[in-house]
């Protein structure tokens, strides 16, 4: 490391050039890239030189932070005029990740080289410091075992282009003109005008979405009007109603008091029969074409200003986007509501654990306006803030004894109230209490008031009730909360007032939208409105806006509509449909392994589960973010350390506009060093310099630890004598030569050491230490020199040489098997010994001793000779086979026993002699537990063995092997036999008596055992089943009766939870719902799949001793044929016959228009337990 101490530089490249003649000059050696320096030094500049050397070929990039400027040079090359600059930063940057500058490309580096690295640095007068990492994308750990180590990140991106909704409302030839009323006449006729009965016999009339109450029959013309008058869908105008009463029926003048143009015709409704009711146009209507009203979905605008606003359309549009709900339904605080909410301003007021108090939205149907409260558990808290930014305290319910709301969804049935109160002695308790039931379950608003007070009194007798808290709690799905109220108790009419709530616009189909816009072109002649919906959650098929009071003209479609009224037109088009979400399915490959059937909208665990199929992947760690228009699932490898391939995705399956799902890395898998140590660092030095590794990792070297090769320095060897010898002939060796040097020198004969006996500059002596036959090098090294050279590089051989000198015993059987002892010098693993021409069988050898067994042969002398390699050794000793050593067997009995053995065994014979050492009797392979012995006769106790014939050996120590007589069986039968068996088949429930006939059974009824085994054992049928993703597999299990004992752990019908575990690999369900050791008859249970891939299923033990258990798989394929559709005037298809396919037909329409039939498909297969099969 050189610096230069009070030293400014503009522009810090200059430093390349700098030298130790400049001024403030000083170096010193450093172990590491990372340094700070003592902070007294200011002003300083440095410069790091030397050579990084990688421990691994791999894929590297390095990483640069510290103060104040600095830069990053590296030569790929190793020479250092070849230095780029890779990294750099011209400010501070503590961390490495300040700027992208920091970080240099990825260079692949080769294991042992050498690569120049140089470091630049400036600092001012704050404390300087630097500090050089790497990455490399090898690494034998995970981040789970050491921090340096980095797990492999990537992320699987499913996108599409996703588009608003976009219709053009076109004005055009619009001009005032005189406005014509509307008029309708509603003639009703019926018996219960002769029986006078009208009274009580009752009609409603609708406008558009909204009905009328229930109108008698004879009711007047002033209360058809106010029922009318009273409907949202003809509001802000009004209706006159005249009416005339005729013998059998009433007829009815109705006036539309508008301007607005042509009404739509009224709508009647009664379930009585000989009530009839006509309605007819008596005059169209007419716009004065001054004003417009919009619909959408069949809820109209208020009337719009022809040529109005941007601002008026789309507050126009907002309003019927929202619910619209009678003034008695909301309130301000005031001396009868203390408590108010609708959230449709941004104040909320809540206290305590925000978690608890729900979420604002604004993509489900609220009660009222545009917003409602999801899930709220904490519904008041008397800590709650008033708009003026007080507390509520805890409210008096003398008072304000009355809580109304309107809700919907799935709460539980009953409201949670904490309160004080005081007892009528006077004492005050808090207290925590359900009033219930309250909740009704179901996707439809419904308002309700509960009298709070009364539901406490009765319980808790007292006064001076205050509420503390109103707490709700989740069921089985989400639930929604409106316009709350804690107030005086109301006289509301609640189901006239639900009556008039005007429901948002498209409510009814499901769209509710994130933003709308109005952009506005006009001329002279005509005025059109762009009008952009952004729905949420991916909503499509948002109908087409109209103008109302208007008539239809020419053909209408899905995407353009013209109205008019004389000249003057309404073209309605739609520029560009809200886009549908993804839909479809991609599949993973990595390995040269694919994972197929993934839906866009997978699960993180299922897309985990998918993924862990594939072995070579390991465990991984799968999250999910996103929503419908888009998922993105960040994997993070586990248990595979370093960096990973990138998956390959291919998603032709998946549908949506300009759609696409991609794999990116997020971060390479590897090793990221934070700092350079010196294990990896090297200087530059005119000498080869000697390592230390421990462990692999170089010491530091704190000296001069240079070596320079010498020839001046290396050992000369001229000449070897003698140049053949043995240990055992006590041979010496002489070595000569030059520039040997004495102590602790070393002399190697291949790899046998040299004892060195003496030691000149010019010759050598040593003693030949044992070894086997042949020609080896000598090799000469001194502790001080190292290895001795020959002349030419050739080495001078040495030859050991064999020899015998005893062989022990001399004589034996002629049967052979005596183990005969020879005894000499260079023996080896390849020599092999011969008695006479036959193989001696070689049981063991070193260099100076051979065992070995000798083969069958005539009686007299037979030579013993060894060979190794060329060499060959003959004993002056020959080996006599001698017929007075040979043992004779003459009969063997019995010849057949039982399994169990334990019988005598008779061996008869001659010259047996006594019982020695290594004297045996083999059954086979097993001793026969010697009784007697002597020169005649051999008894033994026989070992149980299995069925068969065995050979009876006879071992006489090392007198060889006895001679068999001619005729004579040396061999013993093993018997066990079964015959027959009566009778063969019997009662499920036991009890049959069995004979079994046959040989080898013993007399002992205690040493038998007879066991009747399963044949073919329980299964599932069938045991493989093919299924597909979406499809319900059930497993359904029942016995016979007879077979009481059998059955299945656990299995209840019904659904039982699922749980997924790992398994080879593999996924596994299986239920959980056991109880271990109880049986039942009958049972079920299913699974609904929803990933492809493999999985494996077990019963659990399906017997009382629980050791059988039956196992099967479920192979689920990718949702190849999801749905089909058919439109017809209701008539449907049931797609493809296959018989283990239910289909479910839903129709969902009304004649005379078309119907849309559907059909799905349900999918369930069942798994019956087979009858057990009972064999021998």
């Amino acid at each position: 490391m050189e610096m230069w101490i009070n030293t400014y530089v503009q522009h810090l490249e200059d430093v390349l050039a700098y030298n130790s003649s400049r001024p403030g000059y000083s170096v010193q050696w450093v172990d590491s890239l990372s340094y700070v320096w003592p902070g007294e030094i200011q002003y300083l500049v440095a410069r790091l030189s030397g050579f990084f050397v990688p421990t691994e070929t791999d894929n590297y990039y390095f990483l640069i932070k510290g103060s104040y400027r600095f830069q990053l040079y590296f030569s790929t090359t190793g020479r250092p005029q070849d230095k780029v600059k890779i990294a750099y930063l011209d400010y501070w940057g503590y961390s490495y990740d300040t700027s992208s500058t920091q970080r240099s490309k990825v260079m692949h580096l080769e294991k042992g080289k050498a690569y120049y690295v140089e470091v630049l640095l400036q600092q001012y007068t704050m404390t300087a410091s630097i500090d050089v990492g790497f990455f490399k994308e090898r690494s034998p750990f995970t981040a789970q075992q050491t921090q340096e180590a980095v797990n492999e990140k990537q992320v699987i991106q499913a996108s599409y282009d996703v588009l608003d909704e976009k219709q053009v409302l076109h004005f055009e030839g619009w001009s005032p003109a005189i406005p014509i009323q509307e008029l309708q006449s509603v003639t009703i006729s019926s018996d219960c005008f002769s029986v006078g009965t009208c009274d009580n016999t009752y009609y409603t009339l609708s406008y558009g979405a909204q009905r009328t109450g229930l109108i008698p029959v004879s009711a007047p013309a002033q209360v058809v009007q106010a029922e009318l008058n009273a409907l949202w869908t003809i509001k802000p105008d009004t209706v006159t109603v005249t009416k005339r009463d005729l013998d059998t029926r009433s007829e009815y003048n109705i006036t539309f008091i508008s301007n607005r143009g042509d009404f739509d015709d009224l709508h009647y409704w009664t379930n009585l029969p000989g009530v009839n009711i006509t309605v007819r146009e008596l005059r169209k209507g007419r716009a004065d074409l001054n004003s417009f009203t919009l619909l959408w979905g069949g809820i109209p605008s208020s009337p719009l200003p022809y040529h109005a606003s941007e601002t008026q359309v789309l507050s126009a549009l907002g309003e019927m986007v929202s619910a619209k709900c009678p003034q008695e339904l909301l309130s301000v605080e005031n001396s009868e509501v203390k408590y108010f909410r609708d959230y449709e301003s941004a104040y909320k007021g809540f206290s305590g654990d925000l978690s608890t108090r729900g979420t604002i939205v604004e993509d489900s149907e609220p009660f009222c306006g545009r917003w409602s409260l999801m899930n709220p558990t904490i519904l008041f808290r008397w800590d709650d803030v008033t708009p003026s930014g007080v507390n509520y305290e805890p409210v008096p319910l003398q008072q304000y004894g009355t809580l109304c709301l309107a809700y919907k969804g799935y709460l539980q049935n009953g409201l949670e109230v904490l309160f004080i109160y005081q007892t009528s002695a006077g004492y005050t308790y808090s207290q925590s209490t359900v009033i219930s039931p309250v909740f009704e379950s179901g996707n439809v608003w419904q308002y309700t008031c509960v009298d709070l007070l009364e539901a406490l009194q009765t319980r808790y007798p007292g006064s001076n009730y205050k509420l503390q808290e109103l707490r709700l709690h989740r069921d089985t799905g989400d639930y929604y909360i409106d316009t709350v109220q804690l107030r005086a108790a109301t006289t509301t009419d609640i189901d006239g007032a639900l009556q008039r709530r005007r429901p948002p616009a498209l409510a009814n189909s499901g769209h509710f939208f994130q933003r709308i816009s109005v952009h506005k072109l006009s001329n002279a002649s005509h005025v059109s409105y762009e009008i952009t919906a952004s729905p949420y959650n991916c909503a499509f098929g948002v109908p087409l806006m109209e103008v109302g009071f208007l008539q239809r003209a020419g053909r209408f479609t899905e995407d353009a509509l013209v109205l008019v009224q004389n000249n003057a037109t309404v073209t309605v088009t739609r520029t560009q449909r809200a886009s549908p979400p993804l839909s479809g399915y991609f599949s993973a490959e990595i390995f040269g392994q694919r994972v197929e059937g993934l839906a866009v909208d997978i699960s993180a665990k299922d897309l985990q589960y998918a993924l862990q199929g594939i072995p070579d992947l390991g465990q991984l760690s799968v999250t999910r973010t996103g929503d419908c228009k888009g998922y993105s699932w960040y994997i993070e490898w586990l248990t595979m350390p370093g960096s990973q391939p990138l998956l390959q995705i291919n998603d032709s399956a998946v549908a949506g506009v300009n759609s696409s799902v991609t794999a990116q890395v997020k971060e390479h898998g590897g090793l990221f060093k934070q700092s350079i140590m010196g294990d990896f660092l090297r200087v530059p030095t005119n000498k080869t310099q000697v390592e230390v590794l421990i462990n692999g990792i170089p010491s530091k070297c704190s000296g001069d630890c240079g070596f320079t090769w010498s020839a001046a320095k290396t050992p000369t060897v001229t000449g070897i004598s003698p140049s053949q010898g043995a240990s055992a002939l006590g041979t010496v060796l002489t070595i000569s030569g030059s520039g040997f040097v004495g102590g602790n020198a070393s002399v190697q004969i291949g790899n046998v050491q040299c004892s060195v006996l003496q030691v000149t500059s010019t010759s050598l002596t040593c003693r030949v230490g044992p070894a086997s036959a042949g020609l080896y090098p000598v090799s000469v090294s001194f502790p001080e020199v190292g290895y001795a050279v020959t002349p030419g590089g050739n080495p001078f051989n040495f030859t050991y040489q064999m020899g015998v000198t005893s062989i022990e015993p001399t004589a034996g059987s002629v049967n052979g098997g005596t183990i005969i002892v020879i005894s000499g010098y260079g023996f080896g693993y390849d020599t092999v010994a011969t008695v006479g021409s036959a193989s001696c069988d070689v049981v063991y050898v070193d260099s100076n001793r051979l065992r070995c067994r000798v083969p069958a042969g005539s009686a007299g002398a037979q030579s013993v000779t060894l060979k190794s390699g060329e060499m060959e050794a003959t004993a002056n000793d020959s080996f006599t086979y001698d017929n007075a050593l040979t043992a004779v067997i003459t009969d063997v009995s019995p010849q057949t026993t039982t399994v169990f053995g334990l019988r005598t065994l008779t061996i008869q014979g001659q010259n047996f002699e006594d019982q020695t050492n290594g004297s045996s009797v083999l059954i086979g392979s097993v001793d026969c537990v010697v009784l007697t012995w002597t020169n005649e006769n051999i008894t033994c106790l026989l070992p149980s063995l299995p069925p068969g014939i065995y050979d009876v050996s006879v071992g006489m120590g090392n007198r060889g092997s006895p001679q068999i007589s001619a005729g004579v069986n040396a061999t013993i039968g093993y018997v066990l036999q079964v015959s027959g068996l009566s009778p063969q088949q019997g009662s499920l429930y036991g009890g049959t008596t069995v004979t079994i006939t046959g040989s080898g059974f013993s007399p002992d009824l205690a040493d038998n055992t007879v066991t009747l085994d399963y044949g073919q054992g329980y299964a599932w049928s069938p045991a493989t089943v093919m299924a597909s993703v979406g499809d319900t597999v059930g497993v359904e299990v029942e016995r016979s009766r007879l077979c009481f004992r059998l059955g299945i752990q656990g299995l209840q019908r019904g659904q039982s939870q699922q749980h997924r575990v790992r398994w080879s690999g593999l996924q596994q369900w299986k239920h959980q719902n056991s109880h271990r050791g109880l049986l039942s008859s009958a049972g079920f249970f299913s699974y609904r799949f929803t990933a492809p891939g493999v999985y494996y299923y077990s019963s659990g033990y399906v017997d009382v001793a629980n050791q059988r258990s039956l196992q099967g798989v479920v192979n689920v394929r990718p949702s190849g044929r999801d749905q089909q559709w058919a439109t017809s005037h209701c008539s449907w298809v049931s797609g493809p016959a296959e018989p283990r396919y239910k289909y479910i037909i839903k129709l969902g329409c009304s004649p005379p228009k078309k119907c849309v039939c559907k059909w799905y498909r349900q999918s369930t297969f069942h798994l019956m337990l087979m009858e057990p099969v009972l064999t021998s």
